[in-house]
C-alpha cells in the first residue's frame, strides 16, 4: 500500500557535487572527538576500499560549504576532490543533525549470526580497520559456535619471568625436573601442552602479559634493566627517516631505514628497520596499555632489525615521581621487546639534572647505540626547539654531556638534529660518534616544498 502524503519525509538533499575537499569548511561545534584508534581505522578504509559514502554539507549565508558529516575525513584526506551531498539546513537544524546523527546509528545492535557470517567469508585484513572492532566482540564472534576450550597455560614464558603474571614455563608440565632438552643446534626445544615442539620465537605467541609483571631491576628505583646482549650493535644505525619510498634494488626494501611509529602503513615493508616513538604520545599509548598484543602483532610481527626504547615525554615542571613513571613505562616496553628477542637502541630522555641518574645511570656502560631527539628538549613537550630560549637549550647540553660521561657509547643518534645541526655541533661532547636525522615532519615538508618548486618551475614562476 502507498504511503500517503501525510506519511512522507521531507527531502532535504538540494544538490550532490564533486569538490575539492579544501573548500569544505569544518562545523565550528562540531561536538565529536576522534582517538588515534579510529583516525588509523578510517585512514585504512579509505586506503582500502576508498571514498564509498559522500560528506553532508549546507551552504552557510555566506556561501562556504559546512561539514555537518565527514570532519574526520576531511581531516585524513589529501588534496583532492570528494563527493558531497548539499542539504538545505538552516543553522538551528545544523546543530540538532550534529547532536543527533551520529547517535542515532550508535544505537542500532548486531546480529552476531550475520556478523560471523560475513568474517567468515570475508575476513577483515587490514590491521587499522580491524581495530575499529572491539577485541571482545571480535572474539565472541570468531568463536561464535565453537565448543569452549579448556584454558591452557602460556605457550612460551621468557626466563626471567617465569613465575609471573601467568605461571611456569610449561615446556614440561609432566615433569618440570627433567632435564633441558636440546635440538641439533643446542637450542633449548620447548613444548606445548599436548607436548608439541613449538616453532621457533617469530611464530609463535608469548604469554599473555600486562604491566602488572615486574622485570629484574638493579636500581633503586625499579626501573627494568636493559639486557646488554640484547642492545642494537653498529649495524641496526639507522641510514635515514623512512620516506616512503623504498629502494627497489634492496632485499627487504627499506633496511635500515628509521620510521616512525603511525606514520606508515600496514602495505610498507617494515623489515630490517628500525622503529621509534617520536610523535605525540596518545598515537603509542597503547604500547603500554594493550602491551601484549601490541608487542606481539606491530613489535613482534614487524620484522623490526631493532626498536629504539618508546620516548614518553616527561615534563620540566611535572613532579619528580612522574617523570620517573614515565622513564618507568618506557624502560619496561623496551625490557619486553628485549623478551621476544628485539634488539634494542635505548632512547634518552631528561629534563634537568635531577632525572640524570635514572635517564643516564641505569643504561648499560659502553652502550654501542643510544639516541635522543631535539624537537621538544627542554621544559615541555609543546616547546620546540627553535622557540626554546638559550636557558632550556642549556638544560639539553648539560644532560647531553652527563650522558656521553655516563653511559659512554660508541654512537649517538640525534633525531631532528638534522636541522639544527650548526646550533648543536658547538656542544657536542667528544667521544661517540654522531649520527643526524631530520625529523618526518620536516623532511616531508621539504620534499612538498621540492615539489612545489619543481611544478612552479614547469609552469615558468620564479620566486
Amino acid at each position: 500500500m502507498a504511503k500517503t502524503t501525510a506519511e512522507t519525509f521531507r527531502d532535504r538533499i538540494v544538490d550532490f557535487q564533486r569538490i575539492n575537499v579544501n573548500e569544505l569548511q569544518p562545523h565550528p561545534r562540531n561536538a565529536r572527538l576522534h582517538p588515534v584508534r579510529q583516525r588509523q581505522a578510517v585512514k585504512g578504509l579509505l586506503t582500502e576500499l576508498g571514498y564509498v559514502d559522500a560528506y553532508i554539507a549546507r551552504k552557510t549565508p555566506d556561501g562556504q560549504l559546512q561539514i555537518l558529516d565527514g570532519h574526520l575525513r576531511h581531516e585524513e584526506t589529501p588534496d583532492q576532490e570528494v563527493p558531497v551531498l548539499i542539504v538545505d539546513l538552516d543553522e538551528h537544524e545544523a546543530e540538532t543533525f550534529l547532536l543527533t546523527f551520529d547517535r542515532t546509528g550508535e544505537m542500532a545492535e548486531w546480529d552476531i549470526d550475520m556478523v560471523t557470517e560475513l568474517l567468515q567469508k570475508q575476513p577483515i585484513e587490514n590491521e587499522d580497520v580491524k581495530a575499529a572492532f572491539d577485541a571482545k566482540f571480535l572474539e565472541k564472534v570468531l568463536n561464535a559456535g565453537e565448543p569452549k576450550k579448556e584454558q591452557q597455560g602460556p605457550l612460551f614464558v621468557p626466563e626471567s619471568m617465569q613465575g609471573m603474571a601467568g605461571g611456569e614455563n610449561p615446556a614440561d608440565p609432566a615433569d618440570p625436573g627433567a632435564e633441558s632438552e636440546v635440538d641439533a643446534t643446542g637450542e633449548p626445544v620447548r613444548r606445548g601442552p599436548d607436548g608439541e615442539i613449538l616453532g621457533p620465537l617469530e611464530e609463535r605467541s608469548p604469554f599473555v602479559v600486562t604491566t602488572d609483571a615486574i622485570f629484574p631491576s638493579s636500581n633503586k628505583w625499579g626501573i627494568p634493566d636493559l639486557m646488554p646482549e640484547m642492545l642494537a650493535g653498529e649495524d641496526c644505525i639507522p641510514t635515514g627517516v623512512y620516506d616512503k619510498k623504498p629502494n627497489p634494488d634492496a632485499d627487504p626494501p627499506n633496511e635500515n631505514r628509521l620510521f616512525i611509529y603511525g606514520a606508515y602503513s600496514s602495505k610498507d615493508d617494515t623489515r630490517g628497520g628500525v622503529l621509534a616513538f617520536y610523535t605525540q604520545d596518545e598515537n603509542f599509548e597503547n604500547i603500554w596499555t594493550d602491551a601484549h598484543k601490541i608487542g606481539v602483532e606491530k613489535i613482534m610481527g614487524g620484522g623490526w632489525k631493532a626498536v629504539m626504547v618508546p620516548d614518553f615525554s616527561k615534563h620540566m615542571k611535572a613532579p619528580l615521581i612522574l617523570q620517573l613513571y614515565e622513564e618507568y613505562r618506557s624502560r619496561w616496553c623496551a625490557r619486553f621487546w628485549q623478551e621476544l628477542e628485539i634488539k634494542i637502541i635505548p632512547h634518552l630522555s631528561w629534563t634537568d639534572e635531577r632525572t640524570w641518574d635514572v635517564a643516564f645511570g641505569t643504561v648499560p656502560k659502553g652502550a654501542p647505540v643510544v639516541s635522543t631527539q631535539c624537537r621538544s628538549q627542554g621544559g615541555g613537550r609543546y616547546v620546540r626547539w627553535t622557540e626554546a630560549n638559550d636557558e632550556k637549550r642549556k638544560w639539553f647540553y648539560d644532560g647531553l654531556r652527563a650522558a656521553v660521561e655516563t653511559i659512554q657509547p660508541k654512537h649517538f643518534l640525534i633525531y631532528g638534529g638534522a636541522e639544527h645541526y650548526d646550533r648543536l655541533k658547538p656542544h657536542l661532547p667528544e667521544g661517540p660518534e654522531y649520527h643526524f636525522y631530520y625529523s618526518f615532519r620536516t623532511m616531508i615538508g621539504n620534499q612538498r616544498d621540492a615539489q612545489v618548486e619543481k611544478s612552479l618551475h614547469k609552469k615558468g614562476v620564479t620566486q
